[in-house]
């Protein structure tokens, strides 16, 4: 399945930080009143094209159609940060959450929409051990850098005589 026509769709994928504590302490009820004023944020920061889906739990996935730069897409995604952390009133309470995104941008052409919601979950998991209320892009150069390093590390022989490896050691 490919993510679009023209192989310019971004995707975003959010987890809510703090949601837990608001379903702890306020009950279900409470946290699905949240997750469906977080979704009218998302929303009104996108497109009428482009499409965002609540993905399960407190994670929310965005398809960003005919966007494939890395500084449009941070900045809606920065967009949607500003927007999911103002203020709410549930029950009487002020809650206040934020969100963590992953950004994953095809890096050619079409990409399937399969790898780029891959890509933005680890991106995703980038942000959140940065800590909350972060954003991070999947940089597909580190990846292979990561890669070539691995199968430059295999491609070096062990050396069967330590001294034979020493510089300036006979």
């Amino acid at each position: 399945m490919e993510a679009g026509a023209t192989g310019r769709e971004t995707v975003l994928f959010l987890d809510l930080d703090g949601f837990k504590g608001v379903n702890d302490e306020l009950g279900h009820a409470a946290g699905d009143e949240v997750l469906v004023v977080v979704a009218q944020r998302i929303r009104a920061q996108v497109s009428a094209r482009d499409l965002a889906a609540r993905f399960g739990g407190d994670e929310f996935a965005v398809l960003l159609s005919d966007v494939a730069e890395s500084d449009i897409a941070l900045a809606i995604a920065q967009r949607i940060m500003n927007a999911v952390s103002q203020p709410l009133t549930v029950e009487g309470q002020t809650v206040q959450i934020s969100g963590s995104i992953g950004v994953a941008i095809p890096e050619s052409g079409a990409t399937e929409l399969a790898v780029l919601l891959r890509q933005a979950d680890k991106a995703l998991y980038e942000a959140k051990r940065a800590g909350k209320a972060c954003i991070r892009l999947h940089e597909p150069a580190a990846c292979l850098r990561a890669g070539q390093r691995v199968a430059t590390e295999a491609a070096i022989p062990e050396p069967r005589d330590v001294s034979a490896v020493l510089v300036g050691e006979s």
